[in-house]
C-alpha cells in the first residue's frame, strides 16, 4: 500500500490560521525593549522657528492652514520639535507632512487625517512601539506611512498596524507584533502595502477582511505564526511580487468567501499548504511560484473554489495541490514538479477542473483520487511519477479524457477497491509495469486510449477488478496485451490489440472475460490464450497473424469457454486475412516431451506429422513455449507463403503417440 495519510491525519496537520480570533486575547506582558540610543542631530531646517522664537503651537498650526501643506518634526530629544508623534499628529492639519527623527516611541499612533508620516533615516532607527494598542491606527481617508520600525506588542488588538478605512500608503516599514498580526486592513478600506517587512507576528502577517481591497506587493512577509496572508469575509486583495515564506501556518489562507488576486508572489517553506483556500473562498492564483512546503503546495477544500493558472508549484513535502470536501478549483497550464508524493491529490469528494498542466517527477503519483473524489482531468501531460501516473482507489471517481501519461516506474493508471474512473482518449505510454491495472474490486471504463510499450502488460486485471475496457489501441507491450487472472472479471471489446511480446489476450487462474469484436494481431503468443482455470465467452474477434496462432486454451479450460462458430477465425481456424481460400500447404509439426536426458533435462522430439521425427532438441521452459523456437528452426527458408504450420504440444513417451487433433494436447498454436 502506498503511504498515502489518511483524512484524519491529514485534518490533524492542516489547522488554519484564526486571524479572527478576539482581539482582546490574554497575552503574556513583554518587556518593554530599550530606548534607542538616538544620535544628536541638527534642528530640522524645514518649519524651524527662529532663533529666538517659541515654537508655533497646535493652535497656530491650525490657524495657518491657508500657507499650504506644512512640515512637523518629532524628536523626543529636542525642545524645538514635538515630543511624540500622536502630539505632531493632533497639530497637523489634512495634507501635512510629519517627519520623524531616530528613536524609540513608545505609543499608539491614531492617524485620524490625511497626512504624511516619514521615518528620517534607516526605519530600523526610527521605532514606533505600543503596548495593547495597534502601533499606527490609520482611520483618514488617505495617507501615507514610510520608513518607519512598527511593533506591536502585549495583548489586546496590539497590531503592528491596523487599516480601518481609506487608501493608505505603507511603504518601506518593518512591522512586527508578539501579541497580534502585524497589518490588519478592514472595513472595506483599499491602502497600498509596497516594499515592507511584515515578520515574526504572533498570528498573520497581514490580514484582510471585512469586504477590504488593497494592493500588496514588493514586500517580505516571513516567519509569522500563522499565515502570512489571511484573506476573509468577502476582502478581495491584490499580492504581486512578494515573498512569503517560512511561516507557522500557510503562506496564503484564503476563506470565509474571501477572493483576492495572487500574482507573481514567491511563496515558499510554509509549515502547512502554500496557498490554503477553505470555505467558499474564490482567489485567483497566476504566475506564482509555490515551492518547498512542508505540507501542500496548495489546498483546497471546505467548498473553496478559486482559479489557478501558470504557477510552479515544486517540491512540497506532500502535495502539489491538494483538494478535498467539495473543494473545486478550475487548475489550468500549471507546472506541478518534484512534489514528494502527489502533484494532484483529490480526495473525500473534492472536485475541480484541471487542464493543460505538467505534472512531472511526483514522488509517489502524478494524480491520485480516492474517498468520492471526483476531478475532471483534461490535457494534462503526467510523467516520469516514482509509483504511477494515475492512481484512483477506495470509491475515487473522475474523468481522465486527453492525458499523455508516460514515464511511470510502476503503472500508468492504477485502479482498486471501488475506484472507478472514466479514463478516455488518453496516451498512456512507457510505464514500468503496466499500462492499465485494475485490481481488488476496483472499475472503470477505459476507451479510445493509446496503451504503448508497457514493461509488463498493457492491461492487467486482478483480483476482482471489473474494467470496460473498449475501442483502445494496445501496442508494444513486453508481455500480453490483457492479462486477466486471480478471478479478474471485464469486458474487452472492440480494441486493437498488436505487437505484444506474449499472448494478446490471456486468461488464467480463474479469471473470467466477456472478449468481443476485438483485432488481435502480431503479437509474440498466441492470439487468445487460457490456461490454469482461465475462461470467459469469445465472440467475433479478428485473430490474425499472432506467433503462436489464433487460439491457445488448455483441454481442462474449454468448458470454461464460450466461442462461436461461424466458421470466422474465432472457431479456431487461422484463416489467413488476406484470402478467403484454405491455404494449399499445410504442414504440421508435433512436439512430443515426456523423457529425460542423462542430465535430467526435458527432451523434446520434433515430428512431422507424416515422415516422422525430425529431429531432438533440450528446452528447460515449458513445453508451449518451444512453438516458437520448432517453427523458426523446422519452417525457415522454406519460401512457402502460402504455408499453413501447426504446432501440438503433447505429453507421450513413444514417437508413436501421435495425438488426434486436440487430444490429449497440452496447447495449440497456429502459425501463419
Amino acid at each position: 500500500e502506498l503511504n498515502l495519510r489518511t483524512p484524519a491525519v491529514i485534518a490533524e496537520l492542516v489547522e488554519r490560521a484564526n486571524p479572527a480570533a478576539d482581539l482582546a486575547e490574554d497575552t503574556a506582558d513583554v518587556a518593554d525593549a530599550p530606548a534607542v540610543e538616538a544620535p544628536a542631530v541638527e534642528a530640522p531646517a524645514v518649519d524651524a522657528p527662529a532663533d529666538g522664537a517659541a515654537a508655533d503651537t497646535p493652535d497656530e498650526q491650525d490657524a495657518d492652514a491657508g500657507r499650504g501643506p506644512r512640515t512637523h518634526v518629532v524628536d523626543g530629544r529636542r525642545e524645538d520639535a514635538y515630543a511624540s508623534i500622536g502630539e505632531a499628529v493632533r497639530a497637523a492639519a489634512p495634507g501635512d507632512r510629519i517627519v520623524v527623527r531616530p528613536g524609540l516611541y513608545r505609543e499608539n499612533v491614531v492617524v485620524d487625517r490625511p497626512l504624511e508620516l516619514v521615518g528620517d533615516g534607516p526605519s530600523g532607527d526610527v521605532v514606533v512601539e505600543s503596548s495593547g494598542a495597534p502601533a499606527v491606527e490609520f482611520e483618514a481617508e488617505s495617507g501615507r506611512v514610510a520608513n518607519l520600525t512598527l511593533r506591536g506588542s502585549g495583548g489586546g488588538p496590539s497590531f503592528g498596524v491596523d487599516i480601518k478605512k481609506g487608501r493608505l500608503e505603507l511603504e518601506g516599514c518593518d512591522i512586527s507584533s508578539t501579541g497580534m498580526s502585524g497589518v490588519i486592513i478592514d472595513y472595506g478600506a483599499d491602502p497600498r502595502l509596497r516594499g515592507n517587512r511584515i515578520h515574526d507576528a504572533r498570528q498573520a502577517g497581514v490580514v484582510v477582511t471585512g469586504d477590504a481591497l488593497g494592493v500588496i506587493e514588493d514586500n517580505e512577509i516571513c516567519r509569522n505564526g500563522h499565515a502570512g496572508v489571511a484573506i476573509s469575509k468577502g476582502a478581495n486583495p491584490t499580492l504581486r511580487r512578494n515573498r512569503i515564506h517560512s511561516g507557522g501556518s500557510s503562506g496564503v489562507q484564503v476563506y470565509e468567501r474571501g477572493r483576492g488576486l495572487l500574482e507573481d508572489n514567491e511563496i515558499a517553506a510554509n509549515s502547512l499548504a502554500g496557498v490554503d483556500i477553505d470555505s467558499g473562498a474564490n482567489p485567483t492564483l497566476r504566475g506564482n511560484r509555490i515551492r518547498d512546503g512542508k505540507q501542500s503546495g496548495v489546498y483546497v477544500h471546505g467548498q473553496g473554489l478559486g482559479v489557478l493558472e501558470d504557477n510552479d508549484v515544486t517540491a512540497n513535502a506532500y502535495v502539489g495541490v491538494a483538494v478535498s470536501t467539495g473543494g473545486s478549483p478550475t487548475v489550468r497550464g500549471n507546472r506541478l514538479g518534484d512534489n514528494q508524493e502527489s502533484g494532484f491529490h483529490v480526495y473525500d469528494n473534492g472536485l475541480g477542473v484541471y487542464e493543460d498542466n505538467e505534472i512531472t517527477g511526483s514522488g509517489l503519483n502524478g494524480v491520485t483520487v480516492r474517498t468520492g473524489g471526483s476531478p475532471v482531468m483534461r490535457g494534462n501531460h503526467v510523467r516520469d511519477s516514482k509509483v504511477c501516473g494515475v492512481y484512483v482507489y477506495d470509491n475515487g471517481l473522475g474523468v481522465f479524457e486527453d492525458n499523455r501519461i508516460s514515464g511511470s516506474a510502476g503503472n500508468g493508471v492504477r485502479v482498486k477497491t471501488g475506484g472507478s474512473p472514466v479514463v478516455r482518449g488518453n496516451t498512456i505510454g512507457t510505464s514500468g509495469q503496466c499500462g492499465v491495472w485494475v485490481s481488488d474490486g476496483g472499475l472503470g471504463v477505459f476507451e479510445d486510449n493509446e496503451i504503448t510499450g508497457s514493461g509488463l502488460s498493457g492491461v492487467i486485471v486482478d483480483t476482482g477488478g471489473s474494467p470496460t475496457v473498449r475501442g483502445n489501441r494496445i501496442k508494444d507491450g513486453r508481455q500480453c496485451g490483457v492479462y486477466a487472472y486471480d478471478n479478474g472479471r471485464g469486458v474487452v471489446q472492440d480494441n486493437e490489440i498488436t505487437g505484444n511480446a506474449r499472448a494478446g489476450v490471456e486468461i488464467s487462474r480463474g479469471a473470467r472475460l466477456v472478449v468481443r469484436g476485438n483485432t488481435v494481431t502480431g503479437n509474440g503468443g498466441s492470439g487468445v490464450r487460457v490456461y490454469d482455470d482461465g475462461g470467459g465467452t469469445m465472440t467475433a474477434n479478428r485473430l490474425a497473424g499472432n506467433a503462436h496462432g489464433a487460439w491457445s486454451i488448455d483441454a481442462e479450460c474449454e468448458q470454461n469457454v464460450v466461442r462461436d462458430d461461424d466458421g470466422g477465425t474465432d472457431a479456431g481456424e487461422a484463416v489467413p486475412d488476406e484470402t478467403a481460400d484454405a491455404p494449399s500447404v499445410l504442414l504440421t509439426y508435433a512436439i512430443q516431451y515426456g523423457t529425460k536426458d542423462t542430465k535430467g533435462n526435458e527432451v523434446y522430439k520434433v515430428v512431422d506429422w507424416l515422415p516422422g521425427t525430425v529431429g531432438t532438441v533440450t528446452w528447460t521452459g515449458p513445453p508451449i513455449a518451444l512453438a516458437d523456437e520448432v517453427l523458426a528452426r523446422y519452417t525457415e527458408g522454406m519460401g512457402k507463403p502460402e504455408t499453413l504450420f501447426r504446432v501440438v504440444v503433447w505429453a507421450g513417451d513413444r514417437t508413436s503417440d501421435l495425438p488426434g487433433d486436440n487430444e490429449n494436447a497440452e496447447a495449440t498454436a497456429y502459425y501463419v
